[in-house]
């Protein structure tokens, strides 16, 4: 009896036990649902946006493995910049067109934003490394490195730059070189193109010269070379076109008359740096279609001081341009200068160019008009005067060279 007791109460407590087990309330499963995290790509929000609002049947291609969302982890673009990216390509769908825009272009167009926004920064900092580079040109004593500037870039006129006398001056340096007899240069024998050392200076005394066969040989290395006579009502040099090859570095023409068949000057697709003080130029107005003095395609930077430039001379009398320079990289200057009988024809002029006339004196100058005065237009006369030939004029008598040089034919040297 007392062994069954005890038994039978051990039986009941586990009865109620294994009851209450099995009547506990049953714990729901939980459903793992992750929150969107604030990182979470908008891209992919307005993909699904879009993708309820189409028929389901409608194709959408799958995102690509290097779209945008994937990069967000990069820290390159962030939300803020995203959702004004994705903002501004629905803005400008809009303006086209009325529907919505679809997911895979909404992803076509941030790939193509942010491909931008990756190689923009690389593209500004050339381009401002490249200006830089064209402004500290500008402020080189190097004229080729300045002309080479204007004519890569509009960086407008340098009028300050040509009015600047004495760094105007430096782009004509030249250190001394020997002094050669011209009278015994040109009487010569020729060996083909004249080499000459730069610095050297051709010295011619008072009298006629024929100089054609000089300036046909001086077709290359033109460094640093000057012509000097004895005064341009003593010196008379019969040139043919000046006309290197491979440009003009720093040559000056002194104290001479200069007279051509036609263009004084000719740089054809090459870069020149030209000088002349004291000298009179006749003879430019051959009328070929538009004759000048100096004719130029590429970049040109030349000073006049003290010139006699007069047309009526050639076989076009007044027929005759001061220049044709077909480029902006122009910066010339006219300093004390006596203009005659020829057309400035600014309407050839290009923008940008830089040209100044200081206490010049122009005659007889045959256009209509001359450029419109504007301070930006790099254009200045001062202290000079103008006189513009009249429209009905049919034209000028050709002047005689016998009245500069009398009898000069039979005195020519040759």
């Amino acid at each position: 009896m007392k062994l069954t007791l005890p038994l039978l109460f051990a039986l009941a407590v586990g009865f109620l036990l294994g009851w209450t087990v099995t009547r506990a309330p049953e714990t729901p499963e939980r459903v793992a649902r992750e929150a969107p995290s604030a990182s979470s790509s908008a891209l992919e929000r307005a993909a699904a946006i879009e993708s309820a609002a189409q028929p389901a049947s409608a194709a959408v291609a799958p995102r690509a493995a290097d779209s945008a969302a994937p990069r967000v982890s990069e820290g390159l673009i962030s939300d803020a910049l995203r959702a004004y990216a994705l903002e501004e390509l629905a803005a400008g769908w809009s303006v086209v067109r009325p529907d919505p825009m679809p997911a895979p272009i909404v992803a076509r167009g941030f790939d193509e934003f942010e491909t931008t926004v990756r190689a923009l920064p690389r593209q500004i900092g050339r381009r401002l490394a490249e200006r830089r580079t064209r402004a500290d040109a500008l402020a080189s004593d190097d004229p080729f490195a300045v002309l080479k500037a204007l004519d890569e870039e509009n960086l407008g006129p340098q009028l300050e730059l040509v009015l600047d006398r004495e760094r105007f001056r430096r782009f004509f340096a030249c250190s001394g070189g020997p002094r050669v007899d011209g009278v015994a240069l040109i009487r010569a024998p020729e060996h083909g193109e004249l080499e000459l050392a730069p610095g050297t200076t051709i010295v011619f005394p008072a009298g006629v010269f024929d100089t054609s066969r000089l300036s046909n040989r001086m077709r290359k290395g033109l460094r640093c070379i000057t012509l000097v006579g004895a005064g341009m009502d003593a010196t008379l040099l019969l040139s043919d076109e000046i006309a290197p090859r491979d440009g003009l570095d720093r040559f000056e023409v002194r104290d001479c008359t200069l007279h051509t068949d036609c263009d004084a000057i000719g740089l054809n697709s090459v870069a020149g740096v030209f000088r002349a003080e004291r000298v009179r130029f006749t003879g430019f107005d051959c009328g070929a279609g538009g004759s000048s003095l100096l004719f130029g395609t590429s970049g040109i930077l030349f000073e006049f001081v003290g010139c006699r430039i007069e047309g009526g001379y050639g076989r076009d009398p007044g027929g005759g341009h001061l220049f044709d320079v077909r480029t902006r990289a122009l910066l010339a200057r006219f300093e004390d200068c006596h203009l005659d009988a020829l057309s400035l024809a600014p309407h050839g002029w290009r923008d940008g160019i830089s040209l100044a006339f200081v206490r010049c004196r122009l005659e007889r100058i045959r256009d209509a008009q001359l450029p419109p005065d504007r301070d930006d237009d790099g254009i200045l006369f001062q202290s000079s005067t103008v006189e513009l030939e009249p429209q009905s004029s049919q034209g000028f008598e050709k002047r005689d060279l016998n009245a500069l040089f009398p009898d000069w034919q039979p005195r020519v040297v040759r």
